[in-house]
């Protein structure tokens, strides 16, 4: 299956977010849209006055391509993260 990239638009009283959500499988709307609910409230923009959004699918090629980019470079950050984390730990149980 092709991945699907979602764009979200955050409204809110003083101004917007957007936010690009990968899917890497299918879902149907609804279940979408419990995911683009679901990012808006752990954004904690516009919580005090309340907020609105609007969801659509990415249909530009370049777009989505600099989106996965940007995905595999925090990715790869967190791999080396989590790297130096399993190293330190071995460090440690390797001078009990």
């Amino acid at each position: 299956m092709k991945m699907k990239v979602v764009k979200i638009n955050k409204m809110f009283r003083s101004g917007s977010n957007e936010h690009f959500l990968v899917l890497f499988e299918s879902y149907p709307n609804d279940e979408i849209d419990y995911l683009v609910e679901d990012w808006c409230e752990s954004d904690l923009s516009g919580s005090n006055y309340g907020y609105h959004y609007g969801w659509t699918f990415v249909e530009d090629e370049e777009l989505i391509n600099t989106i996965l980019k940007d995905k595999m470079k925090i990715i790869e950050n967190k791999i080396e993260k989590l790297k130096n984390e399993k190293s330190e730990i071995e460090k440690h149980l390797n001078t009990i």
